[in-house]
């Protein structure tokens, strides 16, 4: 209602675009994602997380309060 769109990838959508949805409603489950977060991906699997208000993109973490932030080291770094 208030303009933001949440977008959630990779995921195969049980509702449809547009549609009205609930807080706490299953918007889809977890597709395979190829594989393009390497083996530090939980079960093989990641979900990308963004938020938009018309052309702007902010921090999607807004959303969540205080979460935790976990980040993926660089494939092949060095120390």
């Amino acid at each position: 209602a208030d303009g933001r769109r949440v977008t959630y990838q990779p995921v195969r959508a049980s509702v449809v675009l547009g549609q009205t949805v609930c807080q706490g409603q299953v918007l889809g489950r977890l597709a395979d994602s190829g594989g393009h977060c390497g083996a530090a991906a939980v079960g093989g699997g990641c979900l990308h997380v963004g938020l938009r208000d018309g052309l702007r993109y902010w921090d999607p973490t807004v959303l969540l309060g205080h979460p935790a932030i976990v980040l993926k080291p660089e494939s092949g770094l060095r120390t």
